[in-house]
């Protein structure tokens, strides 16, 4: 293995000719330092590094932020080509998807209590429950998200009033 490294190195340095012999190394050691090696797949610099270093190539390879700009404006413009602006006022009646686990339905009918932010509702579901559930509209989808902690205070003043019953 060892012998190998000298016959490349050697070889390398046949083929670069400008620069002191100093600098030829140093062309030639960044080189083979940053191919990857056939055993693991990785370069010797990314092993040691846990990065890739940055060569010349890189720098005349497009800027991947400025893809993935591109590409995010695209989905944005896309979208909001097709999109509905959804307006929802205080009072407004509305069904909420609720996954069930257990049986029954999944829309519940509620109505918004209070505008939280742009595009998120306090909703007051019309059920048995009667647990207020923070909505958030976005796009086509209705996402859900509990407020466990007002949820369990809840449950546990309806336990407390039920072992009360129970007690007297």
């Amino acid at each position: 293995m060892a012998e190998r490294a000298v016959q490349i190195v050697k070889k390398g340095l046949k083929k670069v000719s400008d620069g002191s012999i100093k600098e030829r190394l140093a062309k030639i050691l960044f080189a083979y330092r940053n191919t990857p090696q056939s055993t693991t797949g990785l370069t010797p610099a990314t092993m040691l590094l846990g990065r890739k270093p940055r060569t010349l190539l890189d720098l005349i390879k497009p800027h991947r932020a400025d893809r993935v700009e591109q590409k995010q404006e695209k989905q944005k413009n896309l979208h909001d080509s097709h999109a509905r602006l959804r307006v929802f006022q205080v009072g407004d009646r509305v069904y909420m998807y609720v996954k069930n686990y257990g049986s029954g339905n999944n829309w519940l009918s509620g109505s918004i209590v209070k505008c939280t932010g742009p595009v998120s509702f306090l909703v007051k579901l019309q059920d048995e429950r009667g647990v207020v559930i923070r909505i958030r509209f976005e796009f086509e989808q209705l996402q859900v998200e509990v407020h466990w902690k007002r949820v369990k205070l809840e449950m546990h003043q309806k336990l407390e009033k039920i072992n009360l019953q129970k007690s007297s």
